[in-house]
């Protein structure tokens, strides 16, 4: 049976979050999803990590819309979901420059 989990951590109230959804089969992981979002006019992805396509990857999406995806091959979920989180947590304002976002956080 599969076990699914999901959580929010507010970077900045109201403003920046990431969010996780795991899901784990056996205490091995199956799928997840580790997403930077943005609130302006509601929740926006900024990076997003997850195994959609059915290969661990990274998309990085714009303020103008424009992606780019970066394909995470020769790693298990496990290493990607550990990877997604320190990743994105160390680099949360330098992420949300880069796509476009140039507020101050």
């Amino acid at each position: 049976m599969s076990r699914r989990r999901e959580w929010a951590e507010t970077y900045v109230w109201d403003k920046v979050r990431v969010r996780t959804i795991v899901e784990t089969e056996k205490g091995k992981v199956t799928d997840m999803l580790v997403q930077l979002e943005i609130n302006e006019d509601g929740w926006q992805s900024v990076v997003r990590y997850n195994f959609a396509h059915g290969t661990p990857h990274m998309d990085r999406i714009n303020k103008d819309g424009r992606k780019e995806k970066i394909w995470l091959h020769g790693r298990s979920l496990d290493e990607i979901l550990t990877y997604a989180g320190i990743d994105v947590g160390s680099n949360w304002r330098k992420y949300l420059k880069e796509c476009g976002y140039n507020e101050t956080y």
